[in-house]
């Protein structure tokens, strides 16, 4: 079992030590690289939906695909169109029924209400980062707290702390002095 496995080991590391052939290099020694085709690409996994146009509406319409499958179709794509009254009337007049272009105009509608709730979730988020970089600017840092194991982390009830001094803050400045009581 032993010698089985230092040989698949050994057979292991002298294929991965190997060099290429020389057809896989150029006359510099770089390593060639090749293109896929569209057909070696199409096979490597799915790509994104085509988007859908006006004018694929009325194609797939005289093509014969049914209603229901030519909105699967655009649901499927994740397309949007916003038409006008005369492209809806076109449309119409081009054969595309009635419940496709219906189920595009409202697609569209819900589409803008759900852009128009991103972008104000957007302004109140950003209006509360910078209200909270406000905050975290001018915030009070008590001294007190920390150092005196009763202090408000450890102790909720009231604190007695001497202060004195002159000094200048936000509020005003000059000569400060007394005991302090705070919670």
């Amino acid at each position: 079992m032993r010698k089985t496995l230092i040989a698949l080991l050994a057979f292991a590391a002298a294929g991965c030590t190997t060099s290429p052939s020389v057809s896989q290099r150029d006359a510099i020694g770089n390593p060639r690289l090749e293109r896929l085709t569209s057909q070696e690409l199409a096979k490597l996994g799915p790509t994104a939906p085509v988007k859908l146009s006006a004018e694929d509406l009325v194609r797939l319409t005289q093509q014969g695909a049914s209603p229901d499958q030519v909105i699967d179709r655009f649901y499927q794509s994740g397309s949007r169109l916003k038409l006008s009254d005369a492209q809806i009337a076109e449309l119409r007049r081009r054969g595309v029924d009635h419940r496709v272009v219906e189920y595009v105009v409202s697609h569209e509608r819900e589409a803008e209400k759900i852009d128009a709730i991103t972008a104000q979730a957007d302004r109140d988020a950003q209006v509360r980062a910078s209200a909270q970089r406000v905050y975290r600017y001018y915030r009070y840092y008590d001294p007190y707290v920390g150092w005196d194991p009763f202090s408000y982390p450890y102790y909720p009830g009231p604190r007695v702390y001497p202060y004195l001094g002159y000094g200048w803050s936000r509020w005003g400045g000059g000569w400060y002095g007394g005991i302090g009581i705070g919670f």
